[in-house]
């Protein structure tokens, strides 16, 4: 495992250069600074406790917007003859993310000391699973100038469906924040006073008032039992969903929610396939492509009922027959592949297959864009409504009672 130094030296210029960095042995450390013609004079090993630090959810992570630029640059270099170790030494100098040019540079050491490029980003650990299962598949296929192309589209793609929700999402969320202060507001200070007054005219409050004048007073009472009682289920669901078991669980109930499943689904069907259909053209043998492609999936759940299929398969059993063992392939995909089997051009079908799915994904997605807004302000009105609702009763019944009184 890397540890973390903390150094401090002279650069060519004379100036005092310290920072942190990792790497598995001080003299590691050492070594590599004196190529960057920096000379020690002082170097610590940091505690452990700083490796876990980095791993606390809130820490900044690197964008899809620089993981996009980060691989299309490397497929450039790549493409052009440019040797790997020369590529990142390149664009860790041209990088301007200070979280990616370090997490390039560390790469590059990894690299240097011989580690294949898919497990130095992942001795790293900034970077997302699945680019470094795909860089894993195309070291083992020889395409790997092809896969690291398309993850900078993939995150250029992820990238640009990001903007187009926060884009859609943002005046709504905006209005049901407001609108929800001020219906809060409305329920603590307002509703009172308006039910006091009308108590001191008539006896008789409207049901739907009395009612909710009640749950306000016993929310007022309970409210911090009710606030720990949420903080302890959220932070025991959360701990859960950490243990193997639990993530399993997670993965497999959103796989079965409205729309995000289905979307989830077509995301899982477009990388196994292309990456089934990669190594199958690199002469990889159909086992050994199904047991690589599993890390494509990206879902514990559907990565350990695989495994079984896998097994089943390399006993005997036709792989379309096990897909239909579980609701989460489509039958259309499974159909595909049953066909490809058939004919002898799995890779062939598994081309058609991600075309098919990621177009179908693409459509889904911007018909859910569509529907975001007009949702989410309908919404708004039933909240607007319920509110006035509860407040026009009572001011009908004060100006009945008033009417009475003249």
């Amino acid at each position: 495992m890397l540890k973390q130094y903390r150094y401090r030296g002279k650069n060519s210029q004379g100036e005092t250069v310290r920072g942190v960095m990792k790497h598995y042995t001080e003299d590691h450390v050492i070594r590599y600074l004196k190529q960057k013609e920096i000379w020690i004079s002082h170097i610590q090993e940091r505690h452990p406790i700083w490796n876990s630090i980095e791993g606390i959810p809130f820490q900044k992570k690197i964008s899809k917007k620089d993981l996009s630029m980060f691989f299309f640059q490397l497929s450039t270099m790549l493409s052009i003859g440019v040797s790997m170790l020369e590529a990142l030494e390149t664009i860790q100098e041209q990088m301007k993310p200070i979280s990616l040019r370090y997490a390039i540079e560390e790469i590059y050491m990894l690299v240097q000391q011989g580690y294949p490029l898919s497990l130095s980003m992942k001795i790293q650990g900034k970077f997302p699973s699945f680019s470094i299962y795909s860089i894993e598949v195309g070291e083992k296929s020889g395409g790997l100038e092809h896969i690291v192309r398309d993850l900078g589209k993939y995150y250029e793609q992820s990238n640009d469906m990001f903007h187009q929700v926060k884009t859609a999402l943002t005046y709504p969320i905006f209005v049901i924040i407001t609108t929800l202060l001020i219906f809060i507001a409305f329920l603590y200070f307002l509703l009172p006073i308006f039910c006091d007054l009308l108590n001191s005219v008539t006896d008789s409050i409207p049901p739907y008032t009395r009612k909710l004048l009640q749950w306000m007073e016993f929310i007022q009472r309970t409210g911090w039992m009710w606030g720990i009682g949420c903080a302890f289920l959220i932070l025991s669901i959360f701990l859960y969903t950490k243990t193997k078991k639990g993530t399993q669980r997670w993965h497999c109930f959103l796989l079965h929610v409205p729309i995000i499943g289905s979307l989830k689904i077509q995301w899982m069907i477009v990388h196994f396939a292309k990456t089934l259909e990669i190594l199958l053209g690199s002469g990889i043998p159909l086992l050994s492509a199904l047991e690589q492609s599993i890390g494509m999936l990206q879902n514990p759940y559907v990565e350990f009922k695989f495994r079984k299929s896998i097994q089943n398969v390399r006993a005997g059993n036709i792989l379309s027959k096990e897909m239909q063992e579980y609701s989460f392939f489509p039958k259309t995909f499974i159909q595909m592949v049953a066909l490809g089997e058939k004919t002898g051009d799995l890779e062939g079908m598994m081309r058609k297959a991600s075309n098919l799915y990621e177009q179908e994904m693409n459509r889904n997605f911007k018909q859910l864009i569509v529907l975001l807004e007009p949702i989410l302000i309908v919404f708004v009105a039933c909240l607007v409504g319920s509110m006035i609702f509860i407040v026009i009763q009572p001011v009908l019944q004060l100006l009945n009672t008033i009417g009475e009184v003249l």
